[in-house]
C-alpha cells in the first residue's frame, strides 16, 4: 500500500512502479518480493515471447547469460554503461583505463 503523505512526485513514480510489471528470471531464488513474478529458466522463451505479444514499446533484461538464452527474441541491442558501487579495486579489471 502506498503512503498517502507522500510528495507529488514521488507519488507519481510509487504508481508507475507498482503498475510496471517486474520479473526475475533464477533457478536459485525461492522467492521474490510480492508484485514480482519468478521465472525459471524453462519457462523463460515462452514468458518473454508472451512479453512481447502483450506489450507495446521496448521491453529491457539484464545479465549476459538471460540474454544468449533468449537471443532469437531479442530485436536490438543497446551498448549502456551501469557502475556500480565496488570497494573492491581488482573488480574494476581495465575499466580503470578507460
Amino acid at each position: 500500500a502506498m503512503q498517502d503523505d507522500l510528495p507529488d512526485v514521488e507519488a507519481e513514480f510509487a504508481r508507475a512502479y507498482v503498475d510496471t510489471p517486474r520479473f526475475v528470471f533464477s533457478d536459485t531464488l525461492e522467492s521474490v518480493p510480492s508484485g514480482v513474478e519468478l521465472v525459471r529458466s524453462r519457462d523463460a522463451t515462452a514468458v518473454v515471447s508472451r512479453l512481447k505479444d502483450e506489450t507495446e514499446g521496448p521491453l529491457a533484461l539484464g545479465g549476459a547469460g538471460l540474454a544468449a538464452s533468449l537471443l532469437d527474441l531479442i530485436d536490438e541491442v543497446r551498448k549502456t554503461w551501469q557502475f556500480f558501487r565496488d570497494r573492491r579495486p581488482e573488480t574494476y579489471g581495465d575499466l580503470t583505463k578507460l
